[in-house]
């Protein structure tokens, strides 16, 4: 877990894929609240998309299941990004409509209750603080560390600006850890 401190938007926090996974795990399976979380960490979905999402977003066609959405913001542009197969047969078991007619405040309880859970159980500072941004933050961080290409998390996930992803979304490298990246190099 990587702490970092924002004065206009409080601490940010990005978690491991094996802390996500612990997250995850949390709630009951197949419940909205599983649903919420895994989309949140394991999608890289924002609150304002979990509260509009239909079943009719899910396809089950290809290599990996995924949601697709008409983009938001300025330049509107569909996406579709992969998500995991239990969640996507969760979703599609759901009745047609919203699958999670919710606000997003209670969203955030629903990502709150398992991280104070964590916090409790691991004594670890930080837990008490995750926020569905950051499990959106901790996805795209996630996927970068695992090889997949910037352009393709950033098509995922709906950016369009690189510069912003990268100030706002990828953690932040010590100093040693860049030393330590660098000597993996061929170049060093």
């Amino acid at each position: 877990m990587q702490l970092e401190e924002n004065p206009s938007k409080g601490t940010r926090v990005w978690l491991t894929s094996s802390e996500i996974l612990r997250l995850v795990k949390k709630p009951e399976p197949g419940s909205s609240r599983w649903t919420s979380v895994n989309l949140l960490a394991r999608a890289g979905l924002k609150s304002n998309e979990l509260v509009s999402l239909k079943r009719e977003n899910v396809t089950i066609e290809g290599p990996q299941p995924a949601i697709v959405f008409s983009g938001s913001g300025t330049r509107p542009q569909l996406r579709k990004t992969p998500i995991p197969e239990s969640v996507a047969y969760t979703i599609l078991a759901y009745d047609d409509g919203l699958i999670l007619d919710h606000a997003t405040r209670t969203i955030r309880k629903w990502v709150k209750r398992p991280a104070e859970e964590l916090a409790d159980e691991t004594g670890k500072n930080g837990w008490e603080l995750v926020s569905p941004s950051d499990l959106r933050r901790s996805w795209a961080d996630v996927l970068l560390r695992d090889g997949i290409p910037a352009e393709l998390v950033m098509q995922w996930g709906g950016w369009e600006d690189p510069t912003t992803f990268r100030e706002q979304f990828l953690s932040r490298h010590g100093t040693k850890t860049s030393l330590t990246e660098a000597s993996r190099s061929d170049l060093y």
